[in-house]
């Protein structure tokens, strides 16, 4: 998958979660992750866990979802 791609599941995610109405703050980091990970020069599938982990607007959980 590309950057675009895997930031746009997050923006459904975002979008889901809003649906269902989850957690603000939750919600937010879903929509920060989009916006962090489709705006990316290198393809994330280049990154190890430690590479992803370290973008900033990416958590823990963000990155192991990632």
């Amino acid at each position: 998958m590309t950057n675009k791609e895997i930031a746009g599941q997050f923006q459904l995610l975002a979008r889901l979660m809003e649906l269902h109405d989850e957690n603000p703050f939750k919600i937010r980091s879903y929509q920060n992750a989009y916006r962090t990970l489709r705006s990316l020069d290198k393809p994330l599938e280049e990154m190890d866990e430690a590479e992803i982990a370290e973008i900033k607007g990416v958590g823990k959980a963000i990155s192991g979802k990632i």
